[in-house]
């Protein structure tokens, strides 16, 4: 995966990440449009977002992070809108921002 990640942009969508998989996404937007709903499941493995990571923008967005699961990235958003509502939940695993 490159460039930008789209999970749950105007509808409903989910996405899984496990058994150590590496990817790479410049912005990543999960739940983004209003009333849309996007998962994403990150168990295991290696994620590099370049820019900004938006969790519910204007829809829901949840992004749940497992033990095996590391995130590195520039920047992070939760319920970037009045109108969204963004959750991570973290069990075990990492995420280091630089900004």
């Amino acid at each position: 995966l490159s460039k930008d990640l789209h999970v749950g942009a105007l509808g409903t969508g989910t996405f899984t990440v496990s058994n150590g998989a590496a990817m790479n996404s410049d912005i990543a937007n999960i739940g983004f449009g209003t009333n849309a709903v996007g998962v994403l499941n990150f168990t295991s493995g290696t994620w590099t977002n370049t820019r900004g990571l938006f969790v519910g923008v204007f829809g829901h967005g949840t992004l749940n992070i497992g033990a095996g699961g590391v995130l590195i990235g520039e920047s992070g958003f939760l319920g970037q809108d009045a109108s969204g509502t963004g959750v991570v939940s973290m069990d075990g695993g990492s995420w280091a921002m630089s900004n």
